[in-house]
């Protein structure tokens, strides 16, 4: 291969101070209170199932920006964190088999999150339930361009993503 025999030594100084640039659609560390937008459940290509929670910012400089949380379905681990969170939110299920419905009851409803980044990915924690949208925030802002989902729905008209 030819490229084992390119000299970049000459960039080893520029290397050591260069930062990745922060992704434009990563909100930064922090809380953040936002409305619930829509929630989903979906299963990935590979046959993952999860909850996938639309999040939309309500102030700040970050406000109409879109952040999606995702709940796996697949561990007991997984569902004792989706009972937290959906706890936290105001959500009782006495079945899981109930969640694809049910879930929609939060569509208009305030959280407060905290959002931490781990690695190339952020956590979102749900920290607690700020109420019903105000009635000037029902009508969905429009998200900027940067902020449209990653994976969007397969030509078949399911929504299927890759993980």
């Amino acid at each position: 291969m030819e490229g084992q025999n390119v000299d970049l030594s000459d960039l080893d100084g520029e290397w050591g101070n260069a930062a990745p640039p922060e992704r434009p659609d990563d909100l930064p560390d922090g809380t953040y209170q936002v409305v619930i937008e829509d929630m989903e459940v979906r299963e990935s290509e590979a046959g993952n199932r999860y909850l996938l929670w639309d999040l939309r910012v309500l102030a700040g400089e970050c406000k109409n920006r879109h952040v999606f949380k995702r709940n796996m379905l697949q561990t007991p681990e997984n569902l004792n964190f989706l009972k937290g969170d959906l706890a936290v939110a105001g959500l009782a299920l006495a079945k899981l088999s109930e969640l694809p419905v049910k879930c929609k009851q939060l569509v208009k409803t305030c959280l407060e999150i905290r959002v931490k980044a781990k690695g190339e990915f952020s956590n979102i924690y749900i920290k607690k339930r700020m109420g019903d949208a105000p009635a000037q925030e029902t009508a969905s802002a429009p998200a900027p361009a940067t902020s449209a989902p990653a994976q969007p729905a397969a030509a078949t008209g399911e929504k299927k993503d890759r993980f």
